[in-house]
């Protein structure tokens, strides 16, 4: 009588926790940064893969988790239907506590904990539902028919190269742009890349007639929030005859995002084959810290001087900080303006800006200042990079 009592309340438990990882599971992947997914996908991580592999198709993760929760729901229902009977009460009870149990401990707190978490519960539950979704390939298979894309191979010609050097005829001196050209396979984005803050930022909530006075700049990012979150770019010549109250973002495009270590020679066919002329830098981290153009890789090769509003600016502090500082003695010591409450420390000011707390060489930009987070602890910042950008 005992044994089918234990028996049947681990199963409704079991069952339970199983479908709060198929929840948390679910919500985690949809909510997993895209631009860290790209990077780790570049340095074939193989969690990554199984992971662009359920979200390329739709069906494959939603179709998976949607069967999987069900199934165990069902499973948990009836074993608090038996439950109950082998107490001698009567079955009907089972839904109430079966309820609260689905709603608090399988919804609610493996929902909250996905979203605060989403890169850490996505690859920790990725391979078992990667291999449940295999097992269900069958049923999503005339589905993925209809949206495979046949990936081409992407290359420079001869005539190309050829065509390159006749358009730079000014240069006399072609042996040497043909060696410079053998040594871009040395050179990786990082060292070519102009840093984000020599380029105008704007935020996605901007307006037009906030930058159409800018007329001396080509490009344009566009931010969410952080302005290492570069999220589309806009080219001036597209925005001059629209109605100044539009948003800016409407009339951007989406950026391509390339990896700081990337190779120069493999950089240079990608922006054949993707028919672009700009890249944001990504490091590590999946952050954005510079933008890279087709002309600064030609610039490279035949040695064009960089325009003016281009050249490097020059950084007046650099200093390490306690992460413990009052907003205040900040203000006070570097002559700044920091607009947020003068008592909070710069810990809390890094964290309210980003929304959670950041990762050990993660880049916050306020003002005219570049925050490089150097030390954390579990919920604090403790030592901080500052450099004053002019």
């Amino acid at each position: 009588m005992m044994n089918k009592v234990f028996l049947f309340l681990s199963i409704s438990f079991t069952c339970v926790l199983l479908e709060a990882f198929f929840s948390m599971f679910e919500l985690a992947s949809v909510s997993f940064n895209k631009v860290r997914l790209q990077y780790y996908l570049s340095k074939n991580y193989r969690k990554a893969k199984m992971l662009d592999y359920l979200l390329k198709k739709p069906s494959r993760l939603f179709g998976t988790t949607l069967i999987a929760v069900n199934t165990v729901l069902l499973m948990g229902s009836e074993a608090a239907r038996r439950f109950y009977l082998s107490l001698g009460l009567s079955p009907d009870f089972a839904p109430i506590s079966q309820f609260i149990l689905v709603v608090i401990f399988g919804e609610l707190a493996p929902l909250f904990a996905a979203r605060r978490h989403p890169e850490h519960v996505a690859f920790f539950g990725v391979p078992i539902i990667y291999f449940i979704s295999k097992l269900l390939s069958p049923f999503t298979y005339l589905i993925s028919l209809f949206t495979k894309n046949k990936k081409t191979e992407i290359f420079l010609t001869k005539e190309e190269i050829q065509k390159a050097f006749e358009e730079k005829t000014q240069f006399s001196n072609i042996d040497k742009a043909v060696r410079t050209i053998f040594s871009l396979k040395n050179l990786k984005a990082k060292d070519l890349m102009l840093p984000l803050w020599f380029f105008k930022m704007v935020d996605s909530k901007a307006i037009l007639e906030d930058i159409k006075k800018l007329s001396n700049l080509h490009y344009i990012l566009v931010y969410h929030k952080n302005k290492n979150q570069i999220v589309s770019i806009v080219k001036l010549k597209d925005i001059l005859k629209t109605t100044s109250k539009e948003r800016i973002i409407n009339y951007g495009s989406s950026p391509w995002f390339i990896i700081e270590n990337s190779s120069i020679l493999d950089i240079l066919k990608q922006f054949r084959h993707n028919n672009q002329i700009i890249a944001v830098v990504l490091n590590k981290l999946g952050q954005a810290t510079g933008m890279l153009t087709l002309d600064m890789i030609f610039d490279r090769i035949f040695e064009m001087e960089k325009v003016k509003h281009l050249e490097k600016k020059e950084v007046f502090i650099e200093k390490n900080i306690s992460g413990k500082m009052l907003v205040s003695d900040f203000n006070k010591k570097f002559k700044a303006n920091i607009p947020f409450d003068k008592n909070k420390t710069l810990s809390d000011v890094i964290f309210e800006f980003l929304g959670y707390h950041p990762s050990i060489g993660e880049v916050v930009f306020l003002e005219n200042f570049e925050f490089i987070i150097k030390k954390t602890s579990l919920f604090k910042t403790k030592s901080i990079l500052v450099r004053n950008i002019r």
